[in-house]
């Protein structure tokens, strides 16, 4: 059975696939992706953001809303 969730997505079998292509922008890969999650999210950890904290992200719809979104997930779950 294949599963649809977030984390099953953003762990494929292949990591230098491309996760996200944005017309006329950027290309990246499932690694790149993940290792600049796990980099803001360290970065917003040293800022205080955890679990209880309410955070607020006021960004148009781009690679760096997604990445900042899973970033902020990741800490407060």
């Amino acid at each position: 059975m294949s599963s649809n969730t977030l984390a099953h997505l953003l762990n494929p079998s292949n990591p230098s696939d491309d996760a996200i292509i944005i017309p006329d922008g950027p290309t990246i890969s499932y690694s790149q992706y993940a290792d600049e999650i796990e980099r803001v999210a360290g970065i917003l950890a040293g800022a205080g953001v955890m679990p209880g904290r309410p955070v607020s992200i006021i960004l148009p719809n781009s690679l760096e809303f997604m990445i900042l979104f899973l970033a902020v997930r990741k800490l407060v779950r």
